[in-house]
Order: C-alpha cells, then structure tokens, then sequence
C-alpha cells in the first residue's frame, strides 16, 4: 500500500476511494482491513507525503512552494505546517541543517 501511495503522490493525489477501485473491493472493505492492521489511511498517506518531502527537500532543486505543489498542498504555508508537524522542525531549517551537514561532511574529507 506504501508503494502504491508513493507512486501516486508524484502524480496526482491519491484517495481510499482510487485505491479501494484499484483493489476491487469496497472502500468500507479496506477501511476495515486497514483497521484490522492497525492502520488508517490519512496515516498511511501522511507518512508517504513526510517521506516525499524530505526527499524533494534533500534534493534541492525545488523552491518550498514547488515542494508543496508536489505534494498537493494548498500553499507553501499548509506545507511548512505538516512538515513542522512529521519532522518538528520548519522545512526552512530542515534545508539548512542538510546544508550545514553536508558543509561539515565536506570538511571533514579534506
């Protein structure tokens, strides 16, 4: 289910519904097995969406309202409010701890 989750977080967002359809059972049924693990679907999605970010955040390449247009947020500011809620911290500071970690990993190989 992860990995389902993952591969359509990069391409439009994902619901209970689609998987449930994608699955060939209700989405009642699902809920139920899902509940039956211990599991729940926004919890599922939310630790793909956490995993996502920290990788695109790692990467670099995209501004902060790029990320969060990935990741089907409304604006950069709900995106910085879930990642501060997964991670504790803002994504602002995540990247400058990436960038301090690195400028130290750098350091220490010369």
């Amino acid at each position: 289910m992860r990995a389902w989750l993952a591969q359509r977080c990069a391409a439009q967002p994902p619901s209970v519904q689609k998987l449930a359809a994608e699955l060939r059972i209700s989405e009642r049924s699902l809920t139920r097995r899902l509940a039956r693990a211990g599991l729940h679907f926004r919890a599922l999605l939310d630790d793909v969406r956490s995993e996502r970010a920290r990788a695109l955040l790692d990467a670099g390449e995209l501004s902060m309202t790029e990320v969060a247009q990935q990741l089907e947020f409304a604006d950069a500011t709900a995106f910085g409010r879930a990642f501060r809620r997964w991670h504790g911290v803002s994504p602002t500071d995540y990247r400058i701890a990436l960038a301090d970690g690195r400028a130290q990993l750098e350091h220490a190989e010369d």
